[in-house]
């Protein structure tokens, strides 16, 4: 978003914004006791906060200066606010204010480390926009407004490898790719647990992959996160060619919102070492979550249900290597052997998104989902080939 410094406007909104300021002024002098005040903006309205706006101006004299770092700094807040509550994909659609644009939709600034000269001044600003005037001009742009909390949402890296799923392991250096990069700005902001003795006692991998609504809340709470995304990892290469591809579900818990599994497949770039390629994807998935699944995610929604599928198998060796690329596949949450016989294996599958999904989810696996004439389900290895990503390309 391109800065707007039209010094007319600048010059016109400086002479506004020093009026407010007056009238502030006033009005505190005037205000009765704290006990009778207005009371603070609901916690809802924390993402229309915007803290430490530094702001620096030089002009001829010490009252211009200070007139134009107000009015880039409510340039700038509203830049922050935009990047903060409208997804990545439709930025580029928000509003160019000035700063006359920006002051009709703020609430209230303060003014804290102030300091100035005879032609400089600097300051570092807060502010509180109207949520409501801010959500209407935006949604005039044909923009939906991603609600949001000043609370962290704390992530929970699961890496499924050699059949077991690692979380607080040293060995998960999928953890490692969060906890190494994390998020930075007003975007939406991602906290990775300490991995301690309490995070351990809290929530297992399994229960993790599970949802266990409980254990989740329990290690949320701790950190202070009212939403907690597992986002369960797997890498295969088996039918890419030796390419590394990442498979990701992610999956959002609490916070009142119905549980979405974003699906996320990265493949690894040439000689792209093992450790940068995890960032990079980490980086990835939190994109395909800011933008909430507008971009090349496939986003499964809903409450988990189950599939009974039949799998032909040659022997248990082969059955062993189905079992586990079936685990590995992002909107799986659960496998039950019902049966298995020299010929075949009966599962049945716990799963989130619709039929379609799991079966396109299955496909990026390299294995066919399909429903026979019966209505009977059938997976079997093979196919899925034209899903398979390729090198540094995220579907």
């Amino acid at each position: 978003m391109a800065n707007i410094t039209d010094p007319d406007r600048i010059a016109t909104a400086g002479a506004r914004l020093r009026g407010a300021v007056v009238a502030v002024v006033l009005l505190a002098l005037a205000a009765p006791p704290a006990a009778s005040q207005a009371p603070a903006p609901a916690a809802t309205d924390d993402a229309f906060v915007i803290d430490d706006v530094s702001v620096s101006a030089t002009a001829e004299t010490a009252t211009a200066a200070r007139d134009k770092a107000i009015a880039d700094g409510h340039v700038a807040a509203y830049q922050r606010l935009v990047e903060r509550i409208v997804p990545q994909a439709d930025r580029a659609r928000a509003p160019l204010l000035g700063t006359n644009g920006v002051a009709r939709l703020v609430r209230s600034f303060e003014i804290d480390d102030e300091r100035r000269s005879d032609v400089r001044y600097t300051a570092t600003l807060r502010f509180l926009f109207n949520p409501e005037a801010v959500r209407r001009t935006l949604r005039d742009a044909g923009i939906t407004v991603a609600e949001v909390s000043s609370q962290p949402v704390l992530v929970l890296p699961v890496l499924r490898a050699e059949g077991r799923a690692l979380l607080w392991e040293d060995a998960n250096d999928w953890r490692a790719a969060w906890a190494d990069d994390p998020s930075s700005g007003d975007a939406a902001q991602f906290l990775v647990p300490l991995g301690d003795l309490a995070d351990v006692r809290d929530v297992s991998a399994e229960q993790a992959i599970a949802g266990d609504a409980r254990r989740l809340r329990a290690i949320g709470n701790r950190y202070g996160s009212s939403a907690v995304l597992v986002a369960v990892a797997t890498i295969e290469s088996e039918r890419t060619g030796g390419i590394p591809v990442l498979q990701v579900g992610s999956t959002r818990h609490g916070a009142g919102a119905q549980e979405t599994t974003l699906v996320t497949s990265i493949a690894a770039q040439r000689d792209e070492p093992r450790g940068a390629f995890l960032k990079r994807a980490a980086a990835l998935v939190r994109k395909d979550i800011e933008t909430g699944g507008k971009g090349d995610a496939t986003a499964a929604t809903g409450a988990a249900s189950s599939v009974v599928v039949t799998v032909p198998v040659g022997d248990l060796a082969e059955w062993l290597t189905l079992q586990r690329r079936i685990g590995a596949v992002p909107l799986v949450r659960a496998s039950e052997l019902v049966s298995i016989t020299r010929g075949e294996a009966v599962v049945r599958l716990g799963h989130i998104g619709d039929e379609a999904q799991l079966a396109d989810a299955f496909a990026a696996a390299g294995l066919d989902l399909a429903r026979g004439i019966s209505g009977a389900w059938t997976l079997r290895a093979g196919g899925g080939g034209q899903r398979s990503a390729v090198p540094g390309e995220v579907r």
